[in-house]
């Protein structure tokens, strides 16, 4: 054997275990593939086979290499019970963390329940201002309306016919009226739904108060 023949069979033992390496590596890498499966079948029993019908696999299976060694557990599907307690678990999860964001957001707005308190408080002090003024803005109207329909009153008795003037001025006397009063009723309106609002994030935060006794949301 030539010198050039030793070389090229030297090269190509060293390619060829190199190949067997690399190919014996990928296979490690890949894992041991599952040969046969165990499972339950429709009677409760343990059946094996190369394959699971899909109405099975809720129950749950093993796989098996081709030594009979379990390489994978899949447990079974939660029952309906069991899948319904997982959704009320996960709702509470995720209500627990919006009313944290909330709470967070609350915080951030008032330094404790004294101070939602104080800010509800004023801004129905408020309201209260606007709509005693409209009152006596009413007030004032039915005397000057009221004046206007006995001075009408008075001249129907004498047989006399009441002016243009005076019954557009009971009209114009009358439309006053009515809006102010509805503007009083949009006024109480909004003042409940600022005391009901309020009102929900006064509770929230005494109820964050006794859960942070030593936070800056004490009332004491």
């Amino acid at each position: 054997m030539t010198k050039l023949h030793r070389l090229l069979f030297y090269i190509f033992f060293i390619s060829s275990i190199a190949s067997t390496m690399t190919l014996a590596a990928k296979k490690e890498e890949e894992g041991p593939k599952a040969h046969l499966y165990r499972y339950k079948n429709a009677q409760g029993n343990t059946a094996i086979s190369k394959q699971i019908p899909p109405e099975f696999y809720k129950y749950g299976y093993e796989a098996l290499d081709k030594r009979g060694r379990v390489i994978e557990i899949v447990p079974p599907a939660p029952s309906e019970q069991e899948q319904e307690k997982i959704s009320k678990e996960q709702k509470a999860k995720r209500q627990a963390l919006l009313q944290e964001k909330k709470d967070q957001q609350l915080l951030k707005t008032y330094s404790s329940a004294k101070d939602a308190i104080r800010v509800r408080d004023r801004k129905t002090s408020q309201i209260d201002v606007m709509i005693q003024i409209t009152e006596a803005k009413i007030s004032a109207l039915r005397s000057d309306h009221d004046r206007e329909v006995a001075n009408a009153a008075s001249l129907e008795r004498e047989g006399k016919a009441v002016p243009e003037k005076s019954l557009a001025i009971m009209e114009r006397l009358e439309t006053q009226i009515s809006e102010f009063e509805e503007y009083i009723k949009e006024k109480e309106q909004e003042k409940t739904e600022i005391t009901t609002k309020y009102d929900r994030a006064i509770m929230r935060l005494k109820k964050i108060s006794e859960k942070q006794p030593y936070s800056n949301t004490q009332n004491d």
